[in-house]
C-alpha cells in the first residue's frame, strides 16, 4: 500500500473536521473513531463516538483523551499512551487487553480499541477505533451459565456405574469437547439384567446444551427400562426410536407455538432431534455379545491373550428419531476366553481433517496395545493419549470398557 500524505488542518495544528476525505473516512467507519494528537488531545470524532460516550462533538474536541478513560485507569493509560507514541506499532482489535471506556454519565463499559499512528504535515496523530464489548460479554456469560447448567444436568443423569456388574469389570468415562460452547448429549450405561446378563449402551443425541442433555436422559432411562422386558436389542432400539419420533424437538415446539392460534391445519414439521446409539446384552457365561446399532459404530473386541483387537462393523441402521417405522437388526459376536469390549461415541475418534476410517484405525491400534491392561487403565489411557495421535477433539465423548 502506498503512503498517503493528508493535510488535516492549518499550520497551527487545528484539524478541520470538514476536511472532505476525513469526513468520508470517519463517517464510513463501523466503530466509534477518535483522532488524537501527540499531546493526547482529541482533534476529531465521528458520530458513533458521540453516541458511545454520550458527549457532543463540540464537548469532545480539544479535551484530553483521558476524559474517556475511567478514573482508576488514567495513570496506567498515560503510561501506555507514552509508550505507544514512542514506539507506534499498530494494535488491531482483539489484541487480548482488558480495556474500558467511560461515558459522560460516569458509567463504564468493556472496550476493544485499535490504534494506528498516522504522520501528517503537522505531526503524528493517533487514530483510535473503539468498540463496546458489553453485548459480547453478556453473550459469553450466558453461554458459560448455560454450559454449567447443562453439565450439572448431564452429570446428574449419568449416574455412577459400579466397577463390577454381574461379575463383569466395568469402567466408564465422559469428557466434554475441548472447543465446544456447551456439553452435548452423549451417554453411557451398564446395568445388570436377569440370568446374569449385562446390559451395555452408549449413544449421542444431536445438538448441544440443556435440550440435548434432557433428551439424553429420557432415552437412557427408556432404554434401560425396555431392556428388562425385551430380550432383543434390535426391538429395544426400535421402540426407543418410535418414542423419540413422537417427541417434538426444539424447532417443532417453536413451530407448534407459532401456529397454535392459526386457523386450519399446520404443516407437519420434521423432528429436528435425533440420536445414534449402540445397545447390547453381554453374557459372561457363554461369552457372547448380542447388540444392535442405530447409526453408530459397533464395539471393539480385544483378546488379552493374543493382543489382537477388532472393530465390529455391521451395516449401521438409521439413527433414532428419523423414521418411526425404522427397523434394526441384532448382531452377535463370540468373545475370547479373556478379553475386553469397548463401546464409545464419536468424540473418542472423530477429528477435523482426519477421515473416520483413519481415526477408527488409530483407535483400534491403541486398544490392541492396551489389551492386557485393566479396564480403568484402558479407559484413562484412551481418553488422554488419543489426543496427540489425532488432535483437536471437537465433540463430547462417552466410553465404556468391560473386561472378563
Amino acid at each position: 500500500m502506498s503512503e498517503v500524505s493528508l493535510t488535516l488542518g492549518p499550520p497551527q495544528g487545528e484539524i478541520r473536521p470538514d476536511h472532505p476525505l476525513v469526513e468520508r473516512v470517519l463517517a464510513a467507519a463501523a466503530d466509534a473513531m477518535l483522532v488524537v494528537d501527540g499531546t493526547g488531545t482529541i482533534r476529531l470524532v465521528n458520530q458513533l463516538a458521540e453516541s458511545l460516550f454520550g458527549y457532543s462533538r463540540a464537548e469532545l474536541v480539544g479535551q484530553p483523551v483521558e476524559l474517556l478513560v475511567p478514573d482508576s485507569l488514567r495513570q496506567a493509560h498515560s503510561r501506555l499512551t507514552s509508550r505507544f507514541v514512542a514506539h507506534p506499532v499498530t494494535r488491531p482489535m482483539g489484541a487480548g487487553l482488558e480495556l474500558s471506556g467511560r461515558r459522560r454519565d460516569g458509567s463504564q463499559f468493556p472496550a476493544d480499541i485499535s490504534l494506528s499512528a498516522v504522520e501528517t504535515e503537522h505531526g503524528q496523530v493517533v487514530i483510535a477505533a473503539v468498540r463496546d464489548l458489553s453485548g459480547l460479554r453478556a453473550i459469553r456469560e450466558s453461554l458459560r451459565e448455560t454450559r454449567e447448567i447443562a453439565e450439572i444436568l448431564q452429570h446428574s443423569l449419568l449416574d455412577d456405574v459400579p466397577g463390577r456388574v454381574n461379575g463383569l469389570a466395568v469402567a466408564v468415562r465422559y469428557q466434554p469437547a475441548e472447543s465446544g460452547a456447551t456439553v452435548g448429549g452423549d451417554w453411557y450405561d451398564v446395568f445388570p439384567l436377569p440370568d446374569g446378563l449385562v446390559g451395555l449402551t452408549v449413544g449421542d443425541v444431536s445438538g448441544h446444551g440443556i435440550q440435548a442433555a434432557a433428551t439424553m436422559g429420557r432415552l437412557r432411562t427408556a432404554l434401560a427400562t425396555l431392556a428388562w422386558v425385551e430380550d432383543s436389542p434390535a426391538r429395544v432400539l426400535a421402540e426407543v426410536n418410535r418414542m423419540l419420533c413422537r417427541t417434538p424437538g426444539p424447532r417443532e415446539r417453536r413451530h407448534r407455538h407459532l401456529t397454535s392460534d392459526q386457523d386450519g391445519p399446520a404443516d407437519a414439521p420434521v423432528n429436528d432431534q435425533f440420536a445414534t446409539a449402540l445397545y447390547g446384552r453381554l453374557d459372561p457365561g457363554s461369552r457372547e455379545f448380542t447388540y444392535a446399532v442405530a447409526g453408530h459404530p459397533g464395539p471393539i473386541v480385544a483378546d488379552t491373550a493374543s493382543g489382537a483387537a477388532r472393530l465390529q462393523a455391521p451395516e449401521p441402521d438409521l439413527p433414532l428419531g428419523l423414521v418411526p417405522g425404522a427397523g434394526y437388526a441384532d448382531h452377535r459376536v463370540e468373545l475370547p476366553e479373556t478379553g475386553r469390549l469397548l463401546a464409545f461415541t464419536d468424540g473418542l475418534y472423530e477429528r477435523r481433517g482426519t477421515s473416520i476410517g483413519e481415526s477408527l484405525d488409530a483407535l483400534v491400534a491403541a486398544v490392541a496395545g492396551l489389551a492386557g491392561r485393566d479396564v480403568d487403565e484402558i479407559a484413562d489411557t484412551l481418553r488422554h493419549t488419543l489426543d496427540p495421535i489425532i488432535p483437536e477433539r471437537s465433540d463430547d465423548l462417552a466410553l465404556v470398557v468391560t473386561g472378563w
